[in-house]
């Protein structure tokens, strides 16, 4: 978005949870077949290729804080744009209180035990043998699975 695009900008008071207060409160194991599912490429006929690998589990974090914020917002009240993007990326925090109860969020992870989101491609996690529901829920029907190296 060039300065011409962006639309006359107001201030506006928002809540947010500030991004370094999310901890870990907690390691959920999943049973052995749980798998993340990611889209890979595609073949030569124009058919999405995925692949899966194993999910060994869920993180739970939470997060104590919430923050009232200053920051810019469009004429129609959002705080993003077309791109999803925050207009200001550093609001003015004008206070902060404690949360009661605490924010709490949970992502499934990577064998390597980092966020399962962040490998590229993730379409979800499940079990081993619901990966084609997986794949019709979020429009992929038709993916192929890649084939394996011989």
């Amino acid at each position: 978005m060039t300065d011409y695009d962006t639309p006359p900008l107001r201030p506006v008071h928002a809540t947010r949870i500030p991004w370094e207060s999310w901890r870990p409160a907690g390691i959920e194991l999943l049973p052995p077949g749980w798998v993340n599912v990611r889209l890979r490429e595609r073949d030569a006929l124009g058919r999405e290729v995925y692949i899966t690998e194993p999910c060994p589990g869920i993180v739970h974090t939470e997060s104590a804080v919430t923050e009232t914020v200053l920051q810019h917002a469009d004429p129609g009240g959002s705080v993003w744009d077309e791109n999803g993007e925050l207009y200001d990326e550093h609001p003015v925090v004008v206070d902060t209180i404690a949360a009661d109860p605490p924010h709490r969020t949970r992502y499934y992870v990577a064998p390597d035990w980092e966020p399962a989101y962040l490998g590229g491609g993730y379409l979800g996690s499940c079990p081993l043998d619901m990966v084609n529901e997986l794949l019709a829920e979020r429009g992929y029907a038709d993916a192929i699975p890649r084939p394996s190296a011989r």
